[in-house]
């Protein structure tokens, strides 16, 4: 359920990765540097501030909003909260995924993903071990934390484009 209620936010990830694919691959291709980093700045933070409300949200709403689940679903308020934190600084990165496969860096989107699933798994299971269900959250949010980090630093490497700045 938390899991669930979590990734709720990818929605908003999803629509804006499919109204700016094109404009992000136009710019690229024209060597527009410039404008697609501040395009990529300005949805930035615009995501920052909806991944902020989404978790703001959880945190506030979302013990009601179990409960009606059942009594018996309470202890998953705090998965949420920790699943939810790791979406919000997800949805934070605003279209660093899409931008890289626009920028003609996939294959390095794909070894990334490996590495992180990689990373989850064992992840998962040393925390499992030690906290159960908490620490399946806490190896998710750490795994989706870290790669969305590795994919800011990668784009900035690859393409000398930023997310943090509004000029290159």
């Amino acid at each position: 359920l938390a899991a669930r209620l979590s990734l709720l936010t990818l929605l908003i990830i999803q629509i804006t990765n499919s109204a700016l694919a094109p404009k992000i691959a136009s710019l690229y291709a024209s060597n527009r540097k410039e404008e697609l980093q501040k395009l990529l700045y300005n949805f930035t933070i615009v995501l920052a501030l909806v991944g902020l409300a989404a978790w703001l949200s959880f945190a506030v709403l979302g013990r009601p909003v179990i409960k009606l689940w059942g009594e018996d679903f309470e202890a998953a308020y705090l998965y949420l909260i920790i699943l939810a934190f790791g979406q919000m600084i997800n949805t934070s990165g605003g279209a660093i995924g899409i931008t890289l496969m626009m920028t003609n860096n996939e294959k390095i989107i794909g070894k990334i993903a490996f590495t992180f699933m990689v990373l989850a798994v064992i992840l998962n299971i040393i925390f499992i071990s030690f906290f159960g269900g908490l620490g399946a959250c806490i190896a998710t949010t750490i795994c989706a934390i870290g790669e969305t980090i590795t994919r800011l630093i990668v784009l900035k490497r690859t393409t000398g484009i930023g997310f943090l700045t509004s000029s290159l």
